[in-house]
């Protein structure tokens, strides 16, 4: 899914990411489905992630992502500080 958007990101560097926000298989898994269930997640539309899908959109752009795109606060409007749970945030 990130090679499709991003295609200048190596699988490996992608794996690092998911890695370094993920410790656990079972987190991983939540990821994947998270990003599979709303591509959009990744393009601007974090916030109506996880906090996990903001950290691994923080890893990617810290890894030199180009398509991937920080999402704003749906509280405040600006990119940065998001609440801890985004669901609840707005």
């Amino acid at each position: 899914m990130v090679a499709a958007l991003d295609p200048q990101m190596s699988a490996d560097v992608v794996a690092e990411a998911v890695v370094a926000v993920c410790r656990t298989v079972h987190k991983r898994g939540e990821l994947a489905r998270d990003l599979r269930a709303d591509p959009g997640l990744l393009t601007g539309g974090g916030a109506r992630g996880s906090a996990q899908v903001v950290r691994f959109i923080d890893a990617l752009l810290a890894r030199r992502a180009r398509a991937v795109v920080r999402p704003v606060c749906p509280g405040c409007g600006r990119e940065g500080s998001m609440p801890t749970d985004t669901a609840v945030a707005g």
